[in-house]
């Protein structure tokens, strides 16, 4: 509208729907009553409504335009948004102009919600977790797995892309991640240090937070080795997702960040995680919901992983298969970096 007139159709349309708004205005007696009250706070001339109809029908397409002008600053428009907030919600954050948060989330009553907590008193963090060890198969059958692999598959802008991860003895770790069929990255953990390889660039050497997040993550059951990678695991309380009554345990890992799991307090699995990074210059909170457990030799695994607000958009990612204790070859884990130097 600032850029370029309103057709006649839309101007004929709009004055049509004001003058008829104004007609049916004067049916109610306490009409009357507002216009004499507007006229004297607004010190508008005496026929200003006298007039209002012979005005509207002089408009024209140019009127629009230079009002458009005056008026309508699109840089600081607000965006009413009506949908999913889970399908909707990163698409909107490329959209802001500001970075953290991208998307500020407000209740109805323009307050940022708050997650309604209960205390829980009659159990512990460690006894929640220990309950979900034992709904996926107990910690016999975990430590009886030494090695095993398994494929992701999802769907990402159009391209199919595949997940392969690999996880060993010792806290040893590898991952591919393709991309129709190319390696587009790929990382691997030897338990001490780790190498992230992208084709587009040179290897790069895990520090830092990088490092201390994938050696979290580098255990097909990370709650085995919780204590290692959380200075404090810590229970919130119960809270609810849905109808179904949740426990939440937050971790304050090594890394400095805090990650909270939902267990479901009737059958004991985990049901949710949500994990607060900082990415790309802008805090990122990303939810990552589990489903449709399956086992594999004697383990619970979950086969449907839907995530949202992760750096990459929302995806739903499926386990498609999942192999355990199949032999690696030599020196699969080696991350080929050079020996560290160390100075004096």
């Amino acid at each position: 509208m600032r850029n370029e007139p309103v057709t006649q159709e839309e101007l004929d349309l709009a004055k049509s729907y004001m003058a008829g708004s104004f007609a049916r205005g004067l049916e109610d007696p306490r009409t009357v009553a507002r216009f004499a009250l507007n006229t004297y706070l607004n010190g508008l001339p005496p026929d200003h409504y006298a007039t209002y109809l012979k005005r509207l029908e002089a408009v024209t397409a140019a009127d629009v335009q230079a009002a458009a002008e005056a008026f309508l600053y699109p840089d600081n428009a607000v965006i009413f948004v009506v949908g999913d907030k889970s399908a909707l919600l990163a698409k909107l954050e490329p959209l802001s102009q500001v970075i953290d948060p991208a998307v500020m989330e407000l209740d109805h009553n323009g307050v940022v919600p708050t997650e309604e907590i209960t205390p829980v008193s009659d159990r512990t963090a460690e006894q929640i977790i220990e309950r979900y060890l034992d709904a996926i198969g107990g910690r016999e059958a975990i430590n009886a797995i030494h090695d095993m692999r398994s494929e992701i598959a999802t769907d990402l802008a159009g391209q199919s892309v595949t997940l392969t991860q690999w996880y060993g003895l010792n806290g040893v770790y590898r991952s591919v991640m393709k991309a129709s069929g190319a390696v587009v990255l790929e990382e691997i953990l030897d338990g001490t240090r780790a190498v992230r390889k992208d084709p587009t660039a040179a290897d790069e050497e895990l520090f830092d937070i990088d490092l201390l997040d994938l050696q979290m993550n580098a255990h097909p059951v990370q709650e085995m080795y919780v204590r290692n990678h959380a200075e404090r695991v810590i229970l919130a309380g119960s809270t609810k997702i849905g109808e179904r009554v949740m426990y939440k345990v937050v971790l304050m890992t090594n890394a400095g960040t805090n990650v909270s799991d939902y267990y479901d307090a009737e059958t004991g699995l985990k049901v949710r995680r949500v994990d607060l990074k900082y990415m790309y210059g802008k805090s990122l909170r990303v939810v990552t919901d589990y489903s449709d457990y399956q086992p594999a030799n004697g383990v619970l695994f979950p086969r449907t992983l839907v995530q949202t607000g992760g750096p990459i958009g929302n995806m739903t990612m499926k386990v498609t298969a999942i192999e355990v204790n199949k032999p690696t070859a030599p020196n699969f884990y080696a991350t080929g970096l050079p020996p560290p130097v160390f100075e004096d």
